[in-house]
């Protein structure tokens, strides 16, 4: 293919010459039948000598000078425009072949997704926290149509992971699209097999620790928000779920840690004001649990109200 753009270029080169050339010999017999004047006019605007010479050919005898030089130029501009085109796609179409390693660059320097705030929804005997996986950045491709399918965007998946096993972010998107489809166990082998590529990213951690939860593994799932914790110390949400896990565990001194460390970074999070509420209850730190319904409700959270009614009459 490169071989191919620089033989065009040469031909480009080589009209561009011959165009000059002609251009040149008109202007001389421009010179000699029309005097200095029209001359420096026709070396000022090229164009004049192009329509004098068509204008003069049969006269002058110049018809197979002024062919050769309108082949050449139109020649010329026609093969410009085409590799104009030509070079745009090819490069579109190496960076296309290239993705795989592309992805795993960015991955290195940038995390393998841009996390959107997922929905909040409930799990058993804990009060309501995020529980929705981040989904990976799908831009796989500067040419993929945006209305794929799950099922075209897993076929792309698994031809880059059958291309490059050790493609982290292709692994850690197709396990999103398995735990979005609920096969739950497609999406954690996927997640463990990225971990094992790349042991730095606290978002697979947290994803696989969220689906651990929904598999009732609540062992493993504290595991995961560890070390999604000990990655990215700032993760609300890692707190807030491993919050939900140890109050199912039973550790209620460790879910009202967990819920204080996450309002911490997030102060106005109704619903963690809530989830803690919930525990105090549970512990019987009735006055605790009322301060923690009582703000959630003035930040409009339902449940936290009727948490409060519930407190009152007993």
């Amino acid at each position: 293919m490169l071989f191919v753009m620089i033989g065009l270029g040469i031909v480009v080169g080589l009209c561009l010459l011959c165009s000059l050339v002609y251009w040149i010999i008109v202007v001389i017999r421009l010179f000699k039948e029309k005097g200095a004047i029209h001359g420096i006019l026709g070396i000022i605007i090229s164009l004049y000598p192009f329509i004098w010479g068509w204008i003069k050919h049969k006269e002058l005898k110049l018809t197979k000078t002024m062919l050769i030089w309108t082949i050449s130029y139109v020649l010329a501009v026609v093969l410009s425009i085409g590799m104009s085109i030509f070079i745009p796609v090819m490069f579109a179409d190496k960076m296309t072949k290239s993705l795989p390693g592309v992805m795993q660059q960015s991955a290195k320097r940038q995390g393998i997704v841009t996390a959107k705030r997922p929905p909040r929804k409930s799990i058993p005997r804990s009060a309501r926290k995020k529980v929705v996986s981040r989904p990976g950045s799908m831009a796989l491709s500067p040419t993929e149509p945006k209305t794929m399918t799950q099922d075209q965007e897993i076929k792309m998946l698994d031809e880059l992971v059958k291309e490059d096993g050790n493609n982290a972010a292709a692994l850690y998107n197709r396990a999103w699209l398995y735990a979005s489809r609920n096969n739950f166990e497609k999406a954690v082998e996927d997640y463990t097999k990225a971990i094992q590529i790349d042991k730095g990213q606290a978002d697979i951690y947290y994803n696989r620790g969220l689906l651990y939860v929904k598999m009732k593994k609540n062992d493993l799932a504290a595991k995961d928000f560890d070390e999604a914790i000990r990655l990215n110390p700032r993760d609300a949400d890692a707190f807030c779920n491993r919050g939900g896990v140890n109050n199912q565990l039973g550790k209620m001194d460790l879910a009202i840690r967990d819920y204080t460390e996450a309002l911490k970074i997030r102060p106005k999070d109704a619903d963690t004001l809530y989830s803690r509420g919930v525990v105090h209850m549970s512990m019987g730190n009735k006055t605790k649990a009322i301060a923690d319904f009582k703000k959630a409700a003035r930040m409009g959270h339902k449940k936290a109200r009727e948490g409060l009614k519930q407190v009152s009459k007993s």
